[in-house]
């Protein structure tokens, strides 16, 4: 995964400094259960990518643990779950891919 290889480039090694979890949510109403999860598991961060239910289900789970965004389907700023995409507010930070007619 070229996420995790960037890591290793910037000195983070998985198992030495760094552990990544993951909880496929397979159908979306999985993702919410697979959200809890993670925050049970006592995790310093939330990767919601893809469909707005990803989003919705991190932010249910959790107000407090930063949420990384990978936005494809859905504007977070129109959706009001950004305030600015220069200086994201709250917990919520990532990318946004304005391609939303695609």
């Amino acid at each position: 995964m070229a996420f995790l290889q960037r890591l290793r480039e910037l000195g983070h090694i998985e198992g030495q400094n760094f552990t990544t979890e993951f909880v496929l949510g397979g159908a979306p109403d999985t993702y919410y259960e697979g959200m809890k999860e993670l925050v049970r598991r006592n995790v310093n961060l939330l990767i919601a990518t893809g469909n707005e239910i990803a989003l919705k289900s991190a932010l249910a789970a959790t107000n407090s643990l930063p949420i990384i965004i990978v936005a494809i389907d859905y504007d977070p700023l129109a959706r009001g779950y950004v305030s600015s995409l220069a200086r994201p507010s709250g917990n919520v930070t990532g990318v946004f891919f304005q391609q939303i007619e695609l």
